[in-house]
């Protein structure tokens, strides 16, 4: 300066914006602002939630604070959220019906269904199966195996653990084993014996079956699926 001056100091109040993540993920403060500075609020997120707003007390009355927020005064502002629901449950195979299950006391038909919970963001994703009709008739595991435990009609049911609303049903056949019938060539019945559960014929009966004309046709050549008509004139 060329002359004397006197300066006198001013002072200006610094304020501090105060982020509570409310369980969700906490943004760092705004810190040493001036009364009227204009800010853009954080988004902050949670596994499971949606993101409803800030608000200006934890009760989350009145309205959300909107952006870009003027800070006036040192403030903490409060996250609001909202659990993202299931809305349905996805199979795979995507069946409403399964019909091709076999019983064999030897060897237990099964039939794997794989259940989703959506959407994927869903915070609840686990399920159960039960067996609603026909207990008797399958089983089903935690896993969604369905075993086939005699011949008739089921029901079986997986359900989200957070809404019981939310749910598929499918209705299940077990059938039993194929009867093969194995027949003399004058019609008479020679062997009875259980198909497998591939509906197949499986193991042939042991031993020779009765020739109606021993003489003119002594020799056994093997089965066939079709009758040949052979002595069986009074069929």
């Amino acid at each position: 300066p060329t002359a004397n001056v006197t300066l006198t100091a001013t002072w200006q109040r610094l304020f501090t914006l105060t982020y509570n993540g409310k369980g969700g993920s906490t943004p760092a403060a705004v810190v040493d602002k001036p009364s009227g500075t204009e800010i853009t609020l954080s988004t902050p997120t949670w596994t499971g939630y949606d993101f409803v707003g800030w608000y200006d007390n934890e009760v989350y009355e009145g309205t959300a604070l909107t952006s870009p927020y003027t800070i006036t005064a040192d403030a903490t502002i409060y996250a609001k959220w909202s659990e993202i629901m299931p809305a349905s449950i996805s199979l795979s195979p995507d069946v409403t019906e399964i019909t091709d299950l076999i019983y064999d006391d030897s060897n237990k038909n099964t039939k794997k269904i794989t259940a989703t919970v959506n959407p994927s963001t869903a915070l609840t994703k686990t399920f159960t199966w039960s067996v609603v009709e026909g207990a008797d008739v399958v089983s089903v595991s935690s896993e969604g195996l369905i075993t086939a435990l005699k011949a008739g009609s089921a029901k079986v049911k997986v359900t989200s653990t957070r809404d019981a609303n939310i749910y598929k049903e499918i209705s299940v056949t077990v059938h039993a084993l194929p009867q093969i019938t194995w027949k003399n060539m004058d019609g008479s019945t020679y062997a009875s014996t259980n198909g497998t559960s591939a509906g197949k014929v499986g193991a042939l009966p042991t031993g020779t079956p009765t020739s109606c004309d021993a003489t003119a046709y002594p020799y056994f050549r093997g089965w066939s699926a079709t009758p040949f008509g052979i002595c069986r004139s009074s069929q």
